[in-house]
């Protein structure tokens, strides 16, 4: 049994889902934020990457959607030419005893997120800097089994303004980060997770404590 068929097996519906999903670009994001065409090459801080390596406890082993320049300085890092989405990640995380960074272009999120379930589903252990989208339903689909985390307002480097719209970390297989800024400040503002109403509709609400 191929592992493709063994997670169908494992996980039903949800990995045709996932791969419909993967098999077309998602036309949820556009890349527009305030009626303006966004870069989609935004690089991470140093500060905050190094936050997550505190967090997940160990070093990180693979950026799949990065430069040239391996901002993260991840072990093994793709590139828009080399494609992070075709890669096995799993694997890669496997050999190089590491977990993955993914900050992905915002206008093919859905893509991303489906694959960083997909992935996680193999084993990986992935902390994904995404949008904050609370009242989508897609949003909630693809999160569902992760939590997220949503954090305050921070600029990307290069930036001198902070992102223009709510971010969040969703964590897979890895603990829920603690993230500190340079300045002392706490950046989680929330830890969310998916719930089910009416056995149907999902719903993602803010846990207490």
């Amino acid at each position: 049994m191929s592992k493709v068929h063994a997670l169908h097996s494992l996980y039903g519906g949800r990995v045709s889902r996932l791969r419909e999903a993967a098999a077309a670009e998602g036309k949820a994001l556009a890349g527009n934020v305030g009626g303006q065409k966004r870069n989609q090459t935004v690089l991470t801080p140093r500060w905050f990457v190094g936050q997550l390596i505190h967090s997940a406890g160990y070093p990180l082993g693979y950026d799949p959607c990065t430069t040239a320049w391996n901002p993260t300085k991840a072990k093994v890092f793709s590139t828009e030419k080399t494609d992070g989405l075709k890669t096995n990640w799993a694997a890669i995380c496997k050999k190089h005893d590491g977990w993955i960074y993914v900050n992905p272009p915002f206008d093919k999120l859905k893509l991303w997120l489906a694959k960083c379930e997909l992935e996680a589903m193999r084993g990986a252990r992935i902390y994904c800097l995404a949008p904050f989208r609370p009242w989508r339903t897609w949003f909630c689909s693809y999160t569902e089994a992760w939590p997220v985390v949503s954090l305050a307002p921070f600029p990307f480097v290069g930036e001198k303004n902070a992102y223009p719209a709510p971010l969040c970390v969703i964590s897979y297989n890895l603990p829920v980060p603690q993230i500190i800024n340079p300045k002392g400040k706490n950046m989680v503002t929330g830890l969310w997770t998916v719930v089910t109403e009416n056995r149907q509709e999902l719903r993602i609400v803010k846990r207490k404590g």
